[in-house]
């Protein structure tokens, strides 16, 4: 298990980047906000490419994230770099999806991407320890966590500290 902690930039102006943004996202019921983060999905989108290099097939790999606005960002990324890399089979495509998504699913490795990160330390509705079981059991060889720490050390809901002890 490895953990990329984005409270810990010293830098000023790129901390900013870690936080999280309220987007409106358009569906076929209609308009929703959701959230996304676009530093961690960069950091996401670092992280899969090593993945990559260690010769790890894209279908053995899933990104999860609690919100449809970080997926949407990740398609995003994910698309830019399947387009500028001729040698990637877009048919092996990796698995971008909400926890509710993936839950019964398995796979050698997953990247979490928490997304929230702000002031008031609400990580919203992940802060149900059945969700994070449902993120950290999906990996088979190899789970990363990426997302701000101190919101989970400190949040409002000691089930959640007491889980990442």
């Amino acid at each position: 298990m490895v953990f990329i902690d984005t409270c810990l930039e010293t830098d000023r102006a790129k901390r900013v980047q870690y936080y999280e943004k309220t987007m409106t996202s358009i569906t076929a019921t209609g308009q929703r906000n959701t959230y996304c983060n676009y530093g961690e999905a960069e950091l996401v989108m670092i992280h899969y490419k090593r993945l990559l290099a260690m010769s790890i097939p894209p279908q053995n790999i899933a990104i999860i994230t609690p919100y449809n606005g970080q997926i949407d960002v990740l398609t995003g990324l994910m698309n830019e770099y399947v387009a500028s890399n001729e040698a990637f089979d877009p048919a092996n495509l990796t698995t971008i999806g909400t926890i509710d998504s993936v839950q019964g699913q398995e796979y050698d490795c997953v990247i979490f991407s928490l997304v929230r990160s702000n002031p008031q330390k609400n990580i919203g509705f992940i802060s149900e320890v059945r969700r994070l079981n449902v993120v950290v059991t999906r990996a088979k060889r190899h789970f990363m966590f990426i997302g701000n720490g101190y919101m989970l050390i400190e949040s409002h809901k000691p089930e959640i500290k007491k889980f990442f002890e």
